[in-house]
């Protein structure tokens, strides 16, 4: 009966795997055959091709083995946090304390409520498989859709997909000897009290704000350079760096634009002081090419690290330029500190940009 149970159980699933595989891919559509005029709109990867990237990992041997590796130990707190929660696009955290704080719970939860079976080592051995191929396969899932052709690393992969394998991984803390007089109840419940309390006072602070105190906003066409190799900006005591990538070749407005390669991937970076928590960092840039990413980075002793690269599209214009995004919430409780704006190349073709805009908006 339970082999049986068993069977009939991987039969469906897979009968469902393969139902539901014929139906997405009979629809699949990359993003350079989707229809020019809706594709900026429709959530597709512009690099991601999923034929393309199942015959990049077939005929490159351990490729996607190190696609793991880079995924999950380059970048782990990404996972770690988004397990827990986060909002907005990623970049909206709860206090690092919180985390830890959850994770302890979720533990000390698992160890002390007291099961009625008791799992061998070779069935702990079976757990850890499952999850270590489920998450394979949310990796490879997820590269194939989303990630550029050959680029190494899962970027989209968020914590929360993660949840479903969360309670076999509590499985294997499971206590079936010793019973305890604590009830996990009066952990969860306070738990949940103050995740919730917190997480209502996070989204507070980041999107009921009053009116910008001060704001300032530069521009840059790519146009003018000084004796420094730098881009003029449109604050004469603003410039931004890497200015040896102005071209002449395509430009969406005036003579030049900036031509981001792999062999020189970064352009258009400035530098800006005073930066307070609360601050709002906003990029805006006209791009005709795959992919590029606008960042915020920045580090400064006895604060902390930050880095923030992403784009979000909206629409094209009729000569197919692209109009690119990015925001960002400064968040380090720092007194002053100094930031960095740059666009970057992450892939193999060539990417251009113009009309490059950033503005700062200063709350109270």
């Amino acid at each position: 009966s339970r082999f049986l149970q068993l069977g009939l159980l991987t039969g469906v699933s897979i009968l469902f795997l393969v139902f539901w595989s014929h139906i997405v891919m009979a629809y699949y559509i990359p993003f350079k055959s989707y229809n020019p005029t809706y594709r900026d709109v429709a959530c597709l990867s512009p690099c991601g091709d999923y034929y393309a990237q199942k015959n990049y990992i077939l005929s490159h041997g351990f490729y996607f083995l190190s696609v793991c590796q880079h995924s999950l130990f380059d970048h782990p707190w990404t996972y770690l946090s988004g397990f827990i929660g986060v909002f907005g696009n990623g970049d909206i955290g709860l206090p690092a304390w919180v985390y830890w704080m959850t994770y302890l719970i979720l533990l000390v939860s698992a160890f002390v409520e007291r099961t009625r079976f008791s799992f061998s080592f070779l069935q702990k051995t079976g757990i850890v498989c499952a999850v270590l191929l489920a998450l394979v396969l949310l990796l490879l899932s997820q590269h194939l859709i989303w990630d550029c052709v050959g680029e190494g690393v899962v970027d989209l992969l968020q914590g929360r997909y993660l949840i479903p394998l969360g309670p076999l991984i509590f499985l294997l803390f499971s206590n079936s000897r010793q019973a305890f007089l604590l009830n996990p109840s009066l952990l969860i419940m306070p738990c949940i009290v103050v995740l919730n309390l917190i997480a209502y006072q996070t989204i507070y602070q980041r999107f009921f704000i009053g009116p910008a105190q001060e704001k300032q906003q530069i521009y840059c066409n790519a146009e003018g350079r000084d004796a420094y190799g730098s881009f003029k900006t449109s604050d004469p005591g603003i410039f931004c760096g890497n200015a040896n990538c102005r071209d002449s070749s395509r430009h969406r407005s005036g003579n030049f634009s900036a031509r981001l390669s792999p062999a020189s991937p970064f352009c258009f970076t400035c530098k800006f002081k005073n930066m307070k928590r609360g601050d709002l960092l906003e990029a805006e840039a006209w791009m005709k090419g795959d992919k590029a990413l606008l960042v915020f980075s920045g580090k400064q002793a006895r604060c902390g690290e930050f880095y923030f690269g992403n784009t979000f599209k909206s629409y094209q214009d009729k000569n197919g330029w692209l109009r690119i995004k990015n925001v960002y919430v400064y968040t380090l409780a720092c007194d002053s500190a100094e930031l960095a704006f740059y666009a970057w190349n992450p892939g193999k073709t060539d990417v251009y940009l113009d009309d490059v805009k950033l503005t700062i908006k200063r709350f109270k």
